[in-house]
């Protein structure tokens, strides 16, 4: 009963969320999908950490939520040989009495071991925002935030290498993260097969599973490091000092970690791509390379990646010259800028002085902000943004139905991005036109499956009602 309950519960979570997740996260039954229940339930840590209340239909998303992620620990023990047994006790109210439990159990040299850990009540633990979250509390591995953005990664890594400080039992702990060296290396090569399979990667490709045993498991830190990422470093030795692959297949490696749903892959295959000089192939590939310079820890890295581009051009000295780095950072932000060349192209209007005063305007005096806006699309007639700000301010004028039909108009057109639609269904959600809303949001997550401001607007459709 427990067992098809806790199945159940996971695959109700996954058929709420999964139409409008786009390409931030998958539900592929790898461990990485962990993601999916940290886009889920990112605005709810925002409301637990104010001390909103959930309803009972968020209690319930929780517990699913939290039955989703034991799933995926159960599909992993038992690749690694594990008897797994679920208990569940799910009542539909706050009952300190519930529980999500898997036991896995094996018989070593004739002991019986076995290890619990209760899903739920280790999720109700995690009910923050990650900025918050307390990494170097307790956990498996000591991280500060800047390393992974969602506890659920710290907590997955105890978990599929059996070696999480929230199990109970009397399993061997062994000398190192990873557990006595068996319990380790089995969960090494599951890793790197979930990897793979997340990224597109061949799993028999020995050369390339050499690099992913660099990559699959979290760094260590940065304050215990030097502020270095064993990870990264380690990974360019492979690929430019020991050569485990010819350089034109280790690219091929690289841009394979930028399709995975992990961030922090994503941020080392582009950084790597970048210490090597390859460019951007495609607007994907440009994000990808966006997000890794952006992300909060790029001032620990950049002066290693700096070096490692240093030596690979062959003059290591170059990294004190000022000018080259310089150029190199120039390089690297063109780069990234094709990211946005199409989607948010430059706009000769944004120099203009009337559109500088708009921000104002726009907070406090809204019939003004309309025939500013208006004059500015006459001026530019062929900038989409201008067209798109002027219809869709009017939704807050004093005709919101006509101007509710000028957006619908333009969102038949080409649309560069997804604003219009954000601003409209945003509009829709708060006139009380929740299904009208989301099906503006979905279209925006179908034309743009990269964009988590329009996968998040649909995420909050969903969640706004579990909290009170």
């Amino acid at each position: 009963m427990s067992e098809q309950l806790l199945s159940e519960m996971a695959k109700s979570f996954a058929r709420q969320v999964s139409p409008y997740l786009g390409s931030t996260a998958r539900i592929n039954d790898t461990f990485y999908s962990y993601n999916v229940v940290s886009r889920a339930i990112f605005r709810l840590r925002q409301e637990a950490f104010q001390d909103r209340a959930f309803t009972e239909s968020g209690f319930q998303f929780l517990g699913e939520a939290s039955a989703y992620l034991a799933c995926l620990a159960k599909h992993f023990w038992e690749r690694r040989g594990l008897e797994v047994r679920a208990e569940v006790r799910w009542e539909r109210s706050w009952d300190e009495g519930n529980f999500i439990k898997l036991t896995g159990s094996r018989n070593r040299a004739g002991r019986q071991e076995t290890l619990t850990q209760d899903f739920w009540n280790d999720l109700k633990k995690f009910l923050r925002p990650p900025n918050h979250f307390p990494y170097c509390a307790n956990q498996l591995y000591v991280f500060e935030s800047i390393v992974l953005p969602s506890p659920e990664a710290l907590y997955m890594f105890g978990t599929v290498l059996t070696q999480s400080p929230h199990a109970t039992g009397n399993w061997p702990r062994g000398g190192s993260p990873g557990g006595p060296d068996e319990d380790f290396h089995a969960s090494k090569e599951l890793l790197i097969d979930d990897l793979h399979t997340d990224c597109g990667l061949p799993l028999d490709h020995q050369g390339m599973r050499k690099l992913s045993y660099w990559t699959v498991f979290p760094p260590y830190g940065w304050q215990q490091n030097d502020q270095s990422n064993y990870n990264l470093m380690t990974l360019f030795d492979q690929i430019s000092v020991q050569e485990v692959l010819p350089r034109d297949e280790a690219y091929t490696y690289l841009r394979g970690l930028l399709r995975s749903q992990c961030l922090g892959m994503r941020n080392i295959g582009a950084r790597c791509l970048m210490a090597f000089s390859q460019e951007p192939k495609g607007v994907s590939e440009a994000r990808a390379y966006n997000q890794a310079l952006e992300w909060r820890d790029y001032p620990h890295v950049e002066h290693y990646l700096l070096q490692c581009q240093a030596r690979i051009e062959g003059d290591p000295n170059k990294v004190a010259d000022e000018s080259w780095v310089q150029s190199v950072r120039d390089r690297n932000r063109n780069w990234a800028s094709g990211a946005f060349a199409t989607e948010y192209p430059v706009d000769p209007a944004f120099q203009d002085q009337r559109y500088k005063a708009l921000d104002s305007m726009m907070k406090n005096e809204i019939d003004q902000a309309i025939v500013a806006l208006q004059d500015l699309s006459s001026s530019y007639p062929k900038s989409w943004t201008m067209k798109m700000l002027h219809r869709t301010v009017q939704l807050n004028g004093p005709d919101p139905k006509s101007a509710e039909a000028a957006v619908r108009e333009l969102l038949t057109g080409e649309c560069p991005n997804p604003e219009a639609h954000l601003r409209l269904g945003t509009h829709l959600k708060y006139a009380g036109r929740r299904d009208e809303a989301m099906e503006v949001f979905l279209q925006a997550v179908e034309k743009w499956p990269h964009n988590f401001q329009a996968v998040d607007s649909c995420l909050w459709l969903i969640t706004d009602i579990m909290v009170s």
